[in-house]
């Protein structure tokens, strides 16, 4: 039996740079940081879909890049866009 980890190497890389309990914030979110021009994945996101009630205690949808996006991710999602 393989993990997540072991299948795909560039998933040791990732960090999470957020977590919502809403599927529409985690969304726009991810598309903020897409249009950016920064690769990004929400690992719980078919689980949000099954799950919707159940987000909270699973500890919401992570939001994760690569390392090395870390702080650009972090900062463009400090900004409130306005």
């Amino acid at each position: 039996m393989t993990t997540r980890r072991e299948e795909d190497p560039d998933a040791a890389n990732l960090v999470t740079v957020a977590r919502f309990n809403s599927p529409l914030e985690a969304e726009f979110a991810l598309g903020r940081l897409k249009s950016a021009g920064i690769e990004c994945v929400m690992p719980e996101e078919q689980m949000a879909v099954i799950y919707n009630f159940g987000l909270t205690a699973m500890g919401g949808i992570r939001l994760q890049v690569r390392a090395e996006d870390e702080e650009d991710a972090r900062a463009i999602l400090a900004d409130p866009g306005i």
